[in-house]
Order: C-alpha cells, then structure tokens, then sequence
C-alpha cells in the first residue's frame, strides 16, 4: 500500500513540476511574440502629446530664428539676445531629449518583453530537463 501511495505522489509532483515548467515556457513564448508587436504608437502617445510636438515646433522655429537675427533687429542688447538664444537652446534641448526619449521607449519595452520571454522559457526547458531527468 505505501509503495502504490508512494509512486501516486511521486507521479503527481511529476504532473504539478512538468505543469509548472510547461506554464513557464508559455509565457516565455507569449513574452516573445508580444515583443513583435508594433507597441510603439500606444507608448509613445503617452509620452509625446499633440501639444507637446506644437511647443517643440514653435521652440524650434523661435530657436533657429534667433541664430539668424541680429540683435538691433530685435530690438535688443547683445546681452539681452545672448540670454534669450541660451534660454531657447535649453528649451530646445530639454524638448528634443523628451522626443528622443518617447521615440527609444518602445524598443526597450520589446527588449524588455523579449529578454523577459527568453529568460523564462529558457528556465521552463531548464525546469522540464530536470523534472525528466528525476523521473528516470
């Protein structure tokens, strides 16, 4: 009786590990197929908004206007227009860096899918290896 109670809990740990190691690769594989898909428009329409491509428009325009102008066509010292092209530099770099960033934002979240899937369906193998080679 304990050998036949024995061998029915040793089959059902077998049952549960393969279960575990065949979830595993699944979501592996579904990690690595989400990793294809085209998430960038979704994560960059969180990231840069309509208004933010018009305030990166106007900068832009505002910034490589004031590199052409002179100062007393301004209206202003070369104090003055040294300021205002140094104040407009760093809005254009600070808004160029937020557009670089929502532009990478998707390839790292397929990098991240795909390692993510990789990692466990290699781990799910590794589990399901180890789960045969107990039972032999």
């Amino acid at each position: 009786m304990n050998d036949v109670t024995n061998e029915a809990n040793r089959r059902k740990e077998s049952l549960d590990f393969f279960s575990f190691s065949l979830g595993t690769i699944l979501v592996g594989v579904v990690l690595i197929l989400s990793s294809l898909l085209p998430f960038g428009g979704l994560a960059t329409h969180f990231q840069w908004t309509e208004n933010d491509a018009e305030d990166f428009a106007v900068i832009s325009e505002e910034y490589h206007r004031s590199a052409l102008q002179s100062p007393e066509r301004a209206g202003l010292t070369e104090e003055q227009m040294d300021a205002r092209r140094a104040k407009l530099k760093n809005s254009f770099v600070a808004m160029r860096k937020k557009l670089e960033h929502a532009r990478q934002q998707p390839r790292q979240w397929s990098r991240y899918l795909l390692w993510s899937g990789a990692l466990l369906a290699a781990l799910g193998g590794l589990g399901h290896l180890i789960g045969h080679s107990r039972q032999g």
